[in-house]
Order: C-alpha cells, then structure tokens, then sequence
C-alpha cells in the first residue's frame, strides 16, 4: 500500500531524475562525473602506497612492483573506457 510518505518520496524521486536527465541532455555529461573519477584515483594513489610501503616491509619489492604494474596497466584500460564514454558526451554536447 503507498503511504503519503512512500508517495512523496517517489515524487522527490522523480524531480532529481528529472533533474538530471536535464543536466544530461544540456551538458551531455552529469556535473559530478569527474569527481567520481578523481575520487577512485586518489583511492588507488592511497591504496598503491599502502601495499608498496608493506611489501618493503616484507622485502617483497619488486613482486608488488610487477604486480602494481599489471594493475596499473588494467587500470590503464579502464580509463581508456572512461575516456571515451567522455568523448561520447562530448559529441553529444556539440549536438
């Protein structure tokens, strides 16, 4: 059964879609786009320092080297994924 409340939150529900499917089609990204990428990147600047200080900890340095590099270079192919869902809006901003 919907309540008042679960009929008002369905309302604010649908003014912030609403919202930013309009923020969507007039920037052709969302504003916050990018501070999600910076935010996984310093998460991953973090988490490298962490396990490269323990590793010299272990005297197991160059296995987390090759292993931070085999990271990096997934990484590296995601980002290029990022990247060109970016371009996309970008073509869409043009349109």
């Amino acid at each position: 059964m919907i309540t008042n409340a679960n009929a008002e939150e369905l309302d604010a529900l649908a003014r912030r879609l609403r919202a930013r499917t309009r923020e969507f089609n007039n920037q052709g990204e969302f504003s916050n786009v990018h501070d999600a990428l910076l935010e996984r990147r310093q998460e991953r600047h973090a988490d490298v320092e962490a396990r490269l200080e323990a590793a010299i900890r272990r005297g197991a340095v160059w296995q987390s080297i090759r292993l931070e590099l085999e990271r990096d270079f997934d990484a590296l192919i995601a980002n290029c994924g990022h990247l060109l869902d970016r371009m996309d809006a970008a073509a869409m901003k043009r349109r």
